[in-house]
């Protein structure tokens, strides 16, 4: 498993890590291999390249954080649900409240992903 990560963010690949918060190398949550496929869905095929613009790099964050959710979810058996009457229990590795907290941060690097790629409109006056 291969993973890097220059502080510095000189890459598409180090901002992903970064926006992730997978930083330290030594216990590397993602391979680099991995965040480059994603990437290249994007568009981006090797670590230099920063066309693109910024957006690519807040949506292949999102892609990546709702991958290692779907693991983490997997690796602990996932969440589990009672229902009595109207009253539901939900019980698992993650706490609701974490996996909310994760999904709205999915949500939010979607969102400003779409922003950014998104032009600003212009206004025109006429004289």
């Amino acid at each position: 498993m291969s993973a890097s990560y220059n502080s510095k963010l000189p890459t598409h690949l180090d901002w992903v890590r970064f926006l992730v918060g997978d930083t330290d190398v030594s216990q590397a949550q993602v391979e680099d291999e991995e965040i480059r496929a994603v990437l290249a869905d994007y568009g981006i095929q090797y670590d230099e390249d920063t066309t693109g613009g910024t957006w690519v790099r807040y949506l292949a964050a999102a892609d990546i954080l709702q991958a290692l959710i779907s693991r983490w979810l997997a690796a602990s058996g996932g969440i589990s649900e009672k229902w009595v009457s109207k009253l539901r229990i939900r019980y698992g590795a993650l706490e609701s409240s974490a996996e909310n907290a994760l999904q709205g941060r999915v949500d939010w690097l979607r969102l400003e992903g779409a922003r950014r790629r998104t032009p600003k409109p212009h206004v025109f006056e006429i004289l």
